[in-house]
């Protein structure tokens, strides 16, 4: 028995093709030789737990294979998961293939109330020159050959067994009772990687708690009217400048046309949440939607943030109607101004110059079965002794006295509010 289960589709030539990843593939084409053999040697079934698979099935058949089963249509997950479990429990208990196949079938009605034509979906694809059969009839000897029985069905129980397995760890993983292990298992190795050095290209300006009262009562929130100006001014060679503060309302009418004209500047907003934000937070007025990104983040069960949200559709009620991130926005501008080509692929993975960012699938990174909102990656933390060790930082008085414009080796400078 052949199984595989993953992505796999149809050409319109009507050519089946295995998808390894979301750039590479395999047709059946590359694997005519080994397969082949495989069938000289004995394989009676080839199940494929994949979507589209008519076209699998189709070049298999010219390979003379006894038995294939397919999916003849996009199937997802549980679906995929509840027939193997089933057809495997029939099979294995004495079944003919047929039998199995067709309860396995029937079993996955009771999906039907969410998956629409669940019970279409597997196709048993039978050369009819040879015998459907049972299992227990491939691994028995004749009366013939009774003298090598012992050996042989010993081989074939472990066969057997090792198919089981098999079937249970996929079925279990698609399940997603791996994914805290696997998780586990990328925080270990990230935390594994050799030291790196701070960012040159980044500069954190801190707002500390002496900056705030430095600032005087005229002060609306964290940075007031006149020091925010003052920063702009002496931020005057940067080449992006991200504003990490809420400022959800009028400014003064000395910055509001600086705000409205640096295309420099990228500011700051919040999509509202049903439950914890029913707000959420607008962006300053004066600035350009095209300058503002989203502070919202995906953070998982455990606490940890694994994903970065580089985009979203965002809701037609929050006053946050950014799609781009923050962080998305201040890289992008960026690279802009560095003259690399910045563009959406047809599959709508971010492409920078020629190196393509792929969007993180609902069962990609060690997820499964991973409700997935917007275009999201998985995070590549810089490894640094501590968080604020990511770049070169300095305080908001240090910036307006002067001290830093003249010496710091920065390209990109970034304002952050840090605590209030």
């Amino acid at each position: 028995m052949l199984f595989f289960g993953g992505h796999s589709h149809t050409s319109q030539q009507l050519q089946g093709y295995i998808q390894i990843n979301e750039q590479e593939r395999l047709s059946i084409e590359q694997l005519r030789y080994g397969l082949r053999k495989t069938i000289s040697l004995g394989l009676k079934l080839a199940i494929f737990n994949s979507c589209d698979g008519l076209g699998l099935a189709r070049e298999l058949g010219d390979l003379q294979i006894p038995q294939v089963i397919v999916m003849r249509e996009p199937v997802p997950n549980r679906v995929a998961q509840a027939f193997l479990r089933n057809f495997l429990t029939t099979f294995a208990a004495g079944a003919s293939l047929f039998t199995a196949v067709r309860e396995a079938r029937e079993k996955l009605q009771s999906l039907e109330s969410l998956f629409p034509c669940a019970t279409w979906l597997p196709v048993l694809c039978h050369n009819p020159a040879e015998k459907s059969g049972r299992w227990q009839d491939w691994y028995e000897l004749r009366s013939a050959h009774s003298s090598n029985s012992i050996p042989w069905r010993k081989s074939a129980r472990q066969t057997a067994l090792a198919v089981a397995i098999a079937g249970l760890t996929v079925t279990t993983r698609a399940l997603g009772l791996w994914q805290p292990m696997e998780l586990w298992t990328y925080d270990r190795f990230l935390n594994l990687r050799p030291a790196e050095k701070a960012d040159e290209r980044l500069l954190v300006v801190e707002i500390t708690e002496s900056d705030l009262k430095a600032q005087g009562p005229q002060r609306q929130g964290s940075l007031s009217d006149t020091a925010f100006e003052q920063a702009l001014q002496e931020l005057s060679s940067a080449a992006v400048i991200g504003a990490d503060i809420y400022r959800d309302y009028a400014s003064q009418p000395a910055l509001v046309q600086q705000l409205a004209t640096d295309d420099r500047l990228i500011s700051l907003c919040k999509n509202r949440d049903v439950q914890f934000d029913p707000t959420g937070i607008a962006p300053p007025p004066e600035v350009p939607l095209s300058q503002v990104g989203f502070s919202d983040f995906v953070e998982d069960r455990d606490g940890i943030l694994r994903r970065h949200l580089l985009l979203m559709t965002p809701d037609a009620a929050s006053p946050c109607q950014t799609p781009y991130a923050f962080s998305t926005q201040i890289a992008l501008r960026y690279l802009f101004s560095q003259d690399l080509a910045v563009e959406f692929t047809s599959s709508g993975n971010l492409q920078l110059g020629d190196r393509v960012l792929v969007r993180l699938p609902s069962n990609g990174g060690g997820y499964q079965g991973l409700a997935m909102a917007g275009n999201q990656l998985m995070l590549n933390y810089r490894q640094v002794p501590n968080p604020t060790a990511i770049s070169d930082r300095v305080t908001l008085s240090q910036l307006l006295s002067g001290q830093v414009a003249s010496s710091a080796p920065v390209t990109i400078w970034t304002g952050r509010i840090v605590r209030d």
